[in-house]
């Protein structure tokens, strides 16, 4: 878990030009039923007032695992940094789109991006290790060890997420925290059509306890906002 001060250093303190766009959190805890707010104050703190533009601010985006605890039939919805107004939530897939055996269902799920299942059994995320330091599988020709391709969990959809996100700021700078999240429900693919958690919302868009509004589509949403969108 991580503390309150904690988050508050690497959320707002550590900005005090807000500059940083999006801040990759890829963690989450298994609890009853969290009331405390805190986490929800510096989220709504940096989505007013930070990554700012000629003075302006647009907010910063806070996206979030959901969590791997779907064999003990956790609910993500019970985290509250992760069910709240300010926050992405991300669930895992693997390959075949379908949710990875672990990822933590909840209604507040947002988003979806790829991760995986296990390494032994599907294809997963390749990333970088503690350099000479690692217990995980790496290519035989990495002899330090400074590399693994066994990377999963939500913790590991997570920033795919962010960084396709990074793709649209670039792109569109000037969208607003909320004209992000609208667009990502309104363009994400809707994907395991058959399973039975789909439904579709008053506003039209599908949606999934498993998937959220589906896989994350940067490049619709960069299209979309290039072409004179408008909330």
């Amino acid at each position: 878990d991580q503390s309150n001060s904690e988050l508050e250093e690497v959320w707002i303190r550590n900005d005090p030009d807000a500059r940083i766009a999006i801040s990759s959190n890829a963690w989450a805890k298994i609890v009853g039923i969290e009331s405390n707010k805190y986490f929800e104050n510096l989220m709504k703190y940096g989505s007013n007032n930070l990554r700012k533009i000629n003075g302006k601010a647009y907010g910063k985006l806070f996206i979030k695992a959901a969590g791997n605890h779907r064999a003990i039939s956790h609910d993500s919805n019970l985290q509250y940094e992760a069910s709240n107004p300010y926050v992405i939530t991300v669930s895992a897939l693997t390959n075949e789109n379908k949710y990875a055996s672990y990822s933590t269902a909840g209604s507040n799920i947002f988003v979806s991006g790829y991760a995986g299942n296990f390494y032994n059994n599907s294809a997963t995320i390749g990333a970088t290790t503690v350099e000479g330091n690692t217990d995980f599988p790496t290519w035989k020709k990495d002899t330090k060890k400074n590399y693994t391709y066994a990377m999963n969990g939500t913790s590991a959809a997570t920033p795919t997420v962010a960084g396709s996100l990074a793709l649209v700021l670039e792109a569109c700078p000037t969208l607003s925290w909320r004209d992000v999240k609208y667009l990502i429900a309104k363009t994400a693919k809707q994907i395991d059509i058959n399973n039975a958690t789909w439904h579709t919302n008053s506003a039209g868009f599908h949606h999934s306890v498993d998937y959220g509004f589906g896989l994350i589509n940067a490049k619709e949403i960069i299209r979309q906002c290039q072409n004179n969108y408008t909330p």
